[in-house]
């Protein structure tokens, strides 16, 4: 079922209440996930690149770090997409949230509906280990956060590694990140 429900929906609603469903979603979808700055104004930010030269379609890890010792911290994760045309226009989505408890790491994913909780790494560091899709499109994913942090790039890592992993958040492709063949 999509956002509007075929030719059914028109001829039993009429157009414009076929049209406003649709745009009461996507002005939801835009205020909620998707900002036109490229990079946050406030609090600390952290970048990555997925150049699509390099691989496409692979699950990539990166492990999250802070700066100083505290037992909770919070880390949003986006990603731009750029106009083909002219690559001063970018917009930044937003997809889920990191968590790190004294007990866990919890994922908030926004466009999917299950959120979840893995085991927490190391309980002395601050450490999440996250996996995000790559997919066909190049982009700068951006982790934003109130506190320091740094990013430490791992690489590829298999679908079946993640499967049996306990203590790595994965953010498993959806609609944003597959494209489909």
């Amino acid at each position: 079922m999509g956002v509007i429900d075929g030719v059914g929906q028109i001829s039993k609603c009429g157009i414009a209440a076929a049209v406003g469903k649709a745009y009461v979603k996507l002005v939801k979808l835009f205020h909620e996930q998707i900002s036109f700055v490229k990079f946050p104004e406030k609090g600390f930010f952290q970048t990555f690149e997925h150049d699509v030269k390099k691989g496409q379609n692979y699950y990539f890890q990166f492990w999250i770090t802070t700066e100083e010792k505290i037992e909770e911290a919070q880390f949003i994760l986006s990603f731009t997409i750029t106009n083909p045309c002219n690559s001063h226009y970018a917009i930044r989505t937003s997809y889920g949230e990191v968590i790190v408890k004294p007990d866990g790491v919890e994922i908030k994913q926004y466009f999917q509906p299950s959120d979840y909780e893995v085991q927490r790494p190391d309980r002395q560091l601050c450490l999440a280990k996250v996996a995000t899709w790559f997919d066909k499109v190049p982009h700068t994913f951006v982790v934003t956060s109130k506190i320091k942090f740094k990013i430490v790039q791992k690489g590829r890592i298999s679908e079946e590694e993640l499967k049996k992993s306990s203590d790595i958040a994965v953010f498993w492709k959806h609609f944003f990140f597959h494209c489909d063949e």
